[in-house]
């Protein structure tokens, strides 16, 4: 029997958003495979992106690959998914950290930091409280 895990409304989007960077790390990775000279010696090389790929897609066909209604939480199979739910979150945690060090005189910095805090909080609290790393290499 797995484990299921609901995903609150507001981790929803979050969520989403880290998938569909992770889809774009996977394929940067298979195209800098597909132009080695010895890929074909080596297909094992794209093992790990091809998983990647799938993975995120697989957890995107849960949770919707648009944000048609996310007011609702998902529940998902954290046995399945946990990988890439982590791979994902923390991956735009990094990136949303980086949004909160912003000049505030720059136009819309002050409107980038506060929503940028927000998501880092919101991201924060759902790893801490389900024990999930905060960092990928947690």
């Amino acid at each position: 029997m797995s484990t299921t895990l609901t995903v609150p409304a507001e981790i929803v989007g979050h969520l989403r958003c880290g998938l569909h960077m992770e889809l774009g790390h996977a394929a940067e990775e298979i195209a800098t495979l597909s132009t080695l000279r010895d890929r074909e010696t080596y297909p094992g090389w794209y093992a790990e992106p091809l998983q990647q790929l799938d993975a995120a897609r697989a957890l995107l066909d849960v949770v919707r690959w648009s944000p048609i209604d996310d007011s609702e939480p998902v529940t998902i199979d954290f046995d399945q998914h946990q990988p890439i739910l982590v791979a994902a979150l923390t991956g735009l945690l990094e990136i949303e950290r980086d949004l909160m060090d912003v000049d505030p005189s720059f136009e819309g910095g002050e409107r980038q930091r506060k929503r940028a805090s927000r998501a880092v909080r919101e991201i924060e609290s759902f790893l801490a409280y389900h024990g999930l790393p905060l960092s990928e290499g947690d």
